[in-house]
């Protein structure tokens, strides 16, 4: 039980930083279609993915850097289910690429995370069982303080428990396998079984989640969250499900429920406080961040998400000193480098805010919003060609 949790922890990893890059004037071109890629070219692209996103790369850069290249996300899932019996024939070569496939499956979202993060795992399993371990090492520093409990909800006989434990952990084993439709087949029987068992409707949320099928997840959710409700992560995941619809008002008060279980959870805060930006209400936005950072003060995203509220509200100097103490906790955090080029463009100091973008871009250097800003305080210093 304790490696099912354990397994399921990762998955719920993924999921947690929501992030409010927001550096403004944005332009969105449609992107003419590309001629289809050769597989030297997708294993370019591929290697080049997983250098930039040993930089910190989170989902949404992830998707923007994809763009850029106009390389999608589906096409490349397929390329890397191809790349699988390959990589499989020699795991003993292919450790560090397997890892690198893990944390891509962390961050990426829909089929390329879950493609990715069910080959990192195989090939490490396979890398490990030729070693005679026997055991899958477990490559996360997460405590599994902040898992629910392992026998609790509406199994009672030991019989019965020990089968969900099975089945789950069957569940999982289709999933790294890539076997994604039977994967979630396997998780609706056991729902179908043990309807009142919590673990079942969870790992079927985060499975659909992963798959993007946003509504299904919500609901798979809420019916853990009715057997498990003092379980704050299940909040937390359920407001990031909402956020990610458009339900801005539900989301706030599914963080709300999450603090409620745990005061100290400083991703809730920050996470709140980008549902109240995206709802106008930005005062509130940065009370919520500084909750955050109350409890972590070295948390970057919360800085710079406050900094963002403030520069909403047209406070420019302290939105610049917010992105600062975010580049303070973290010098290649590009998203401030950014979002500080943006303010300070606002202030018309040009030549101030082209030497931020230049920054964002050294440290990310497809970082497109920081050319995008890069271009617009050049223009706006007059050096339009």
């Amino acid at each position: 039980m304790l490696e099912f949790l354990t397994k399921l922890w990762r998955w719920i990893k993924g999921l947690f930083v929501r992030r409010a890059a927001r550096p403004g004037q944005d332009v969105h071109r449609p992107v003419a279609a590309r001629p289809a890629l050769s597989d030297v070219e997708y294993e370019n692209y591929f290697m080049q993915l997983l250098e930039t996103l040993e930089q910190g790369l989170g989902r949404g850069e992830l998707r923007g850097w994809l763009i850029t290249r106009r390389v999608r996300e589906e096409e490349l899932a397929n390329w890397l289910g191809r790349q699988r019996e390959r990589w499989m024939a020699q795991p003993e070569q292919h450790g560090e690429l397997a890892r690198r496939l893990e944390r891509l499956g962390r961050v990426a979202s829909g089929e390329l995370g879950v493609v990715a993060g069910a080959i990192g795992a195989t090939v490490l399993e396979q890398q490990i069982t030729d070693n005679d371990s026997g055991q899958i090492e477990d490559r996360e520093t997460s405590s599994l303080e902040e898992l629910p409990e392992s026998r609790s909800s509406g199994v009672g006989e030991e019989g019965k428990t020990d089968d969900v434990d099975s089945r789950l952990d069957e569940v999982i084993q289709q999933h790294r396998a890539g076997n994604l439709s039977e994967a979630l087949k396997l998780s609706k029987r056991i729902i179908e079984d043990y309807p009142e068992d919590f673990r079942g409707w969870s790992l079927d949320g985060f499975l659909l989640s992963n798959l993007g099928r946003e509504k299904e997840a919500l609901a798979s959710y809420e019916e853990a969250i009715k057997y498990k409700p003092d379980y704050y992560i299940y909040w937390y995941v359920r407001g990031n499900t909402l956020s990610n619809l458009g339900r801005e008002e539900e989301a706030l008060a599914s963080y709300g429920e999450a603090i409620k279980h745990k005061p100290d959870y400083h991703i809730a805060w920050s996470n709140r406080g980008n549902a109240l930006s995206d709802l106008g209400r930005y005062e509130q936005a940065i009370a919520s961040h500084e909750e955050a950072i109350k409890h972590k003060p070295d948390c970057h995203e919360a800085w710079s998400n406050r900094g963002n509220a403030l520069s909403d509200l047209g406070r420019y100097e302290e939105a610049i000193a917010s992105h600062e103490e975010a580049i303070k906790h973290k010098p290649d955090y590009h998203i401030a480098w950014t979002n500080r080029g943006v303010v300070l463009s606002n202030l018309e100091r040009y030549e101030e805010a082209l030497a931020s973008h230049e920054e964002a871009i050294k440290h990310e250097l497809e970082g497109y919003l920081a050319w995008y800003g890069r271009g617009k305080a050049l223009s706006d210093l007059g050096l339009h060609e």
